[in-house]
């Protein structure tokens, strides 16, 4: 036999189980933004050093591929989570008030 449940309880069940993931994406947003303040100081730091231009260029062109691979694994989480949560709210609200 097939078994619905409530509104309340369906919202109730979106509340509490997605909150972990809400907080995840949180701390990872944190986490990301902390990585890009230390690839600026990095490159703040490789500035300074006594080297060749070209060196520089290098290390520059590779934090700047390094902030931007964080910033998109950043996004594509945040999407990806939106996305299970979209699905998973439009498969159980099939269920919801029958």
């Amino acid at each position: 036999m097939t078994e619905y449940v409530t509104k309340e309880a369906f919202e109730k069940f979106k509340v509490e189980d997605f909150a972990q993931v809400r907080q995840d994406l949180t701390v990872l947003t944190v986490k990301v933004d902390n990585l890009d303040d230390k690839l600026n100081t990095l490159s703040a730091e490789v500035a300074v050093l006594p080297t060749t231009s070209d060196v520089k260029v290098l290390i520059h062109e590779a934090f700047k591929e390094a902030r931007g691979t964080a910033i998109s694994l950043g996004v594509m989480i945040a999407v990806i989570t939106g996305t299970i949560i979209a699905i998973l709210s439009f498969v159980f609200s099939v269920y919801v008030g029958h």
